[in-house]
């Protein structure tokens, strides 16, 4: 279940203001809040989707929790962290500041001014949990949440409410239903020009202390369409107005209601247009309490409105009309009307349409979403979305409420604003800064996009930050709300000149008031400035900063007490300890400084603070001990497994204990499996719709478990991945579980597959097993039906899906009791020194040189998994009693001679060629390719990630050659393409060196003739090669050939241990009479001694906290971590096989470690808490 988080301030706190941009609210207080929490939200899997319009695409339906919602708008707490729940996207987590919308004046009235009293709701805004640049409005009311939620990662906006028929809340995005409500606004933009510091925003220096008050009036319609009930339009208007403010509030723009005027009777106003209904609205309200006013209606379409309100001598002029909806299709439609008010008032704020030839600085229009008024160019459809005073709802983009106004229009409305001599500061919805108001101003110099700045507090934490600006030589101002004490102001030029005196005449100051507290200007690169500020009339010792008479902060002068010194003998002032540490003492001692000091008995330890001396006595591995107690220059020798005496924590003499193989008749424990479901559903299977993964409170163990519900069979389940339990005694599972709802009577299983069925090993009974809302743990042991393909399985069997089961930290353990070890058990085991062989009791081992065959030996002193192989007569080398390769001898046929009349041996014609015969007449021939590998793929490509060109001594010829492994498309290299047809024969002469090649396992050149591949030669393990041998071999073709012919080599082994190294690979084509025959040569150039080993990467802890450690058998390598979006968080190269990377600063989550050596690529996964 999903949780609405209230924050408690720290501070005092009343509601904050509403001309601050809902980013900066949350910057202001995300460090001063209490955590407490709600279940509000829910989701809600039952309303029938013919409820729901089908343009809604992916709409979120949720359940809210009305007594808990009573408890909200009771409490207190102005800050609130709001979690939206869903099943097909991520959560969305918003952080909210509440806000007061309206002055502290404000009434709701009826026809003849006749005062409404209602239950106002609570207003938030703020923005999506780690996206600056998102915006949200939030109300809060008796029986419901409305509001928006926008980001430039999204589409559109998100609209938030409950739907028209039910009580059931829907968050959907509005641009699924905007084509379906046509707006146009009915102002005609004159094309007034805009001067060039209005749309730079240069006139703007007195607007963030302004505040615009907003009257409104609800037309008859709605009011019925509302039930008649004025806490429902009062909950539907503000709610609104709360969403259109947060939209001022986002361009440094305050606005507050002053007055609502809800007709409860019929009204005068009856248009079928939005002027008419505008004309009516000016006829019959001549003046309004408020500086701008808006009548709201279901009447007319669309809206209009007159062009810069502010301060008109006939009121008319500052009124506007809006036709706005309340719902489409019984969804609620919030977004569109706060877009029609927004966009009317901001008319009226004195922006034009942004189709109107008025911008740019030379008469152009800003986008193309609509015909341009004025005639000139379209400058097309904007990629980042339309803003507020656009018509590009109309279009593909669509409007982005984070979008905003746009830079030039909400700099028009900002100057228009600051130069209206009729506004006056907020009240209620203004500033209400009840500490201690400073103000920032910056003049920018010519390089304006230089220039950022920000402001930390006395914890070193930035609570303000800004730039970098746009507008050469114009002057920004900042308002900060601060508490009492001390901050640090820093400016910084990206260039190093500062922002004066070269490239203009800027400059900075940051004033209390008339009081300046810091200035300035000439600078390089940066610039820092340290002040103070209280709300105290007068200096006192306890007021955090230095005043009156003070020699220091609170300390010095005639009334105070002395300030800290280093000597003193106490640790005071800004000592981290004893005379030491802070800015001014030395640094404290500390126990990883490498010398001894103060207190301590050695280097780095004893002493009241330090960890004790290492002895050889103290039970711990310290100091340069290999173990406990023992190892290194002092201590005695560590216990082995292999000294025949018992010592060290063994159990038995040599067996035993944590280090040692188990003593005869121990029981082992094995952790088949430890489930938290913390990063995931850890391997286990979802079986339906009714088991998912619950975040949240009521999870057994930490934040994530599985909740199972309803008694849907399968569906109503959830099951282990497949477990090897054949060679177990017996296994326990052992799990935690919560339960909500479930019915006396009413069950859930635990079940087992025994490789053929599901059986069920335990049933819990709600109110004989357990009641709700209690933890439980449970264990079940097994020791029957072990098999090699078992597994596990929670089901539930309630009677709906509101009675749910939530498992968590699942462990399966198996145990096995290890027998004594005797001779004939099949097994290396006790003293043995190999199977069955060896040590003081059993027969001496078999070896390959005792003349005798024994052990796995198929011959004498050869064959079997240790000896070289027997002689054969197809083994491609002269051994045993032949006479000649593979002939001759009491066995094998008689060797070939060269006049025998036919080619066999190693003759490469009939009678001739190889190393014996006279050389074969070969006609004419033409090398077609010759492929070393030495500076890179030469052409031939690679077939996937179990084919690599590697570079080490293992390689055939040179350093580089071209490494297979495993089997299947992914394991082959391919040749460039060639024409072929001029030739009649065909040589392909290559080395080739195996590592782990099974007997029987193979590999294979492959011949394209333009349409297939053909199989030409299969080299076989243990029939014509042997490892770790350097083989030199030629393949014959003859016939006809294509004019797009190719090569493949392919491995067609068992696993990623199976290595063919493919090197000098010699292509040549022949012509003319006594063409090659079809065969392949095999000669060994030379056996090596050393085998090839797979370079690997150990990564641990795994999860990790601060540091990563790694081994590597593969040095130098290039390390890189990546997110599990793809971006590269840190690259490195390293020298050392064993090392440590520092990733404190990584945010929880699963990250990919890639290590590139010059042999082999890593990669491996590892979580970070």
């Amino acid at each position: 279940m999903k949780h609405l988080l209230f924050f408690v301030f720290l501070f005092q706190s009343l509601f904050l203001s509403a001309q601050n941009r809902p980013v900066d609210l949350v910057k202001m207080n995300r460090n001063s809040w209490t955590e407490l929490s709600y279940d509000l939200l829910t989701l809600n899997t039952t309303t029938r989707n013919s409820e729901i319009p089908v343009e809604c695409k992916n709409p979120v339906l949720f359940h809210l929790n009305k007594n808990i919602l009573q408890e909200v708008l009771r409490s207190s707490e102005k800050s609130i962290k709001l979690t939206l729940p869903s099943e097909n996207r991520n959560d969305i987590i918003l952080n909210l500041i509440e806000v007061n919308i309206q002055e502290n004046a404000f009434v709701m009235v009826e026809p003849g001014y006749k005062k409404v009293n209602v239950t106002q709701g609570r207003h938030y805004r703020g923005i999506i949990e780690g996206d600056e640049s998102s915006l949200a409005a939030i109300s809060i009311f008796d029986n419901e949440i409305m509001g928006f939620i926008s980001s430039p990662k999204l589409t559109g906006n998100l609209v938030l409410g409950k739907m028209e028929t039910s009580d059931t809340h829907i968050l959907y995005e509005d641009e699924d239903i905007m084509e379906k409500l046509h707006f146009t606004c009915g102002v005609a933009d004159e094309n007034q020009n805009y001067t060039a510091e209005e749309l730079k925003g240069q006139k703007t220096e007195d607007r963030t202390v302004k505040c615009t008050r907003l009257y409104i009036e609800v037309d008859y319609d709605i009011y019925t369409g509302k039930g008649s009930s004025l806490t429902a339009v009062n909950n539907f208007v503000t709610g609104i107005f709360n969403q259109v403010g947060a939209l001022y509030a986002n361009e440094n723009l305050t606005t507050t209601l002053s007055e609502i005027v809800v007709w409860t009777q019929a009204s005068p106003y009856n248009s079928t247009t939005s002027i008419g209904m505008l004309n009516a609205f000016t006829a019959h309200r001549q003046g309004f309490n408020g500086d701008l006013a808006q009548l709201i209606s279901y009447k007319a379409s669309g809206g209009v409105a007159y062009v810069n309100g502010f301060c008109r001598s006939n009121p008319d002029l500052s009124m506007s009309f809006a036709s706005i909806h309340s719902t489409y299709s019984n969804v609620p439609a919030y977004s569109w009307t706060v877009e029609v008010c927004a966009h009317e008032f901001g008319h009226l704020f004195g922006s034009q349409h942004t189709h109107a030839c008025a911008w740019n600085g030379n008469n152009t229009a800003i986008d193309g979403c609509y015909t341009t008024e004025g005639g000139c160019a379209n400058p097309g459809l904007p990629s980042g979305g339309g803003t507020v005073m656009s018509y590009c709802h109309l279009t593909s983009v669509g409007i982005n409420f984070s979008n905003g106004f746009g830079l030039q229009p909400g700099n028009v409305m900002r100057s228009r604003v600051s130069t209206a001599s009729c506004l006056g500061n907020c009240e209620g919805g203004g500033n209400q800064c009840t500490s201690n108001q400073v103000r920032l101003t910056i003049k920018v110099d010519s390089y304006p996009h230089e220039t950022t700045w920000n402001l930390k507090n006395s914890s070193n934490v930035v609570i303000y930050s800004g730039g970098p600006y746009t507008g050469a030589n114009t002057i920004k101002t900042e308002d900060f709300c601060l508490e009492n004490g001390c901050y640090t102001f820093t400016i910084f030029d990206s260039y190093g000149d500062g922002i004066c005196c070269t490239y203009g005449q800027g400059y900075y100051n940051v004033k209390k008031g008339d009081v300046v507290l810091g200035s300035g200007g000439q600078f390089t690169s940066s610039h820092v400035q340290t002040f103070c500020v209280s709300t105290n009339p007068t200096p006192t010792c306890t007021d955090g900063v230095q005043n009156g008479q003070e020699t220091g902060i609170d300390c010095g002068g005639p009334t105070c007490p002395p300030c800290a010194s280093c000597t003193d003998g106490i640790r005071n002032g800004q000592e981290t300890g004893v005379d030491c540490g802070g800015p001014i003492c030395p640094a404290c001692a500390t126990c990883s400084d490498g010398i001894q000091n103060g207190q301590e008995t050695g280097v780095d330890c004893g002493g009241p603070t330090c960890p004790p001396c290492a002895s050889c006595t103290d039970g711990i591995r310290n100091g340069q001990e290999t173990g406990v107690d023992c190892g290194g220059p002092i201590c005695p020798a560590c216990a082995t497994c292999s000294d025949g005496i018992q010592n060290g924590l063994e159990t038995g003499v040599d067996c035993g204990g944590p280090n040692c193989p188990p003593c005869n008749g121990t029981v082992v424990e094995t952790n088949l499996g430890g489930y938290y479901f913390e990063t995931g559903w850890d391997g286990w299977t979802k079986g339906g719709s009714y088991a998912s993964r619950y975040s949240g409170s009521l999870s057994p163990e930490g934040q994530f478990s599985i909740r199972i519900s309803f008694n849907q069979q399968v569906s109503s389940s959830f099951s282990s991945p497949n477990l090897n339990l054949a060679t177990l005694d017996s296994v326990k599972i052992q799990f935690l579980f919560f339960t909500q709802s479930v019915e006396t009577g009413e069950r859930f299983e635990l079940q087992y597959f025994n490789g053929s069925l599901w059986i069920t090993l335990a049933s819990y009974i709600s109110g004989t097993h357990f009641v709700n809302n209690t933890d439980y743990s449970r264990t079940f042991k097994l020791s029957s039906n072990l098999v090699n393909n078992a597994k596990f399985r929670f089901m539930a069997f309630g009677s709906d899906s509101y009675d749910r089961i939530y498992i968590d930290a699942v462990q399966i353990r198996g145990f096995d009791t290890v027998s004594g070890a005797t001779c004939t058990d099949g097994i290396q085991n006790g003293q043995e020194t190999g199977v069955d062989c060896g040590g003081p009791t059993c027969p001496a081992c078999p070896t390959c040189n005792d003349g005798i065959q024994n052990g796995q030996e198929t011959g004498v002193d050869c064959g079997g998994p240790n000896c070289p192989a027997c002689p054969t007569c197809n083994d491609g080398i002269q051994n045993g009693q032949e006479t000649g390769v593979d002939c001759g001898g009491p066995v094998c046929p008689a060797c070939p001679t060269c006049n025998d009349g036919i080619q066999n041996g190693q003759e490469t014609g009939i009678d001739c060629g190889g190393p014996i015969c006279q050389p074969c007449n070969i006609g004419n021939q033409t090398q077609i390719g010759g492929y070393y590998f030495e500076s890179g793929w030469d052409g031939w490509l690679d077939g996937g990630t179990h084919c690599f060109r590697y570079g080490g001594s293992f390689s055939p010829e040179g350093t580089y050659s071209i490494r297979m492994r495993s089997n299947g498309a992914e394991s082959a290299t391919t040749s460039p393409v060639y024409n072929l047809t001029t030739f009649q024969a065909i040589a392909v002469e290559f080395r080739f060196k195996a590592s782990g090649m099974e007997n029987g396992k193979s590999f294979v050149l492959q011949y394209f003739n333009g349409s297939a591949y053909t199989t030409v030669a299969t080299f076989t393990a243990g029939a014509e090669f042997a490892n770790n041998i350097t083989y030199l071999t030629t393949v014959n073709l003859s016939g006809s050939f294509a004019s797009n012919g190719r090569f493949r080599f392919m491995n067609q082994a068992t696993d990623n241990t199976d290595y063919i190294f493919i090197d000098a690979i010699v292509i040549t084509g022949f012509t003319g009479s006594s063409l090659l025959e079809g065969v392949k040569f095999i000669d060994v150039l030379h056996a090596d001694h050393e085998t090839f080993e797979e370079v690997d990467l150990i990564v641990y802890p795994n999860p990790v906290d601060n540091e990563l450690q790694y081994n590597i058998t593969d040095v130098p390598a290039r390390i890189k971590i990546y997110d599990t979006k793809g971006k590269l968080i840190s690259d490195r190269w390293v020298y050392d096989p064993n090392g440590k990377i520092d990733v404190s600063d990584l945010n929880s989550g699963m990250f990919l470690i890639i290590a590139e050596t010059p042999n082999d690529v890593i990669n491996k996964k590892f979580i970070k808490n």
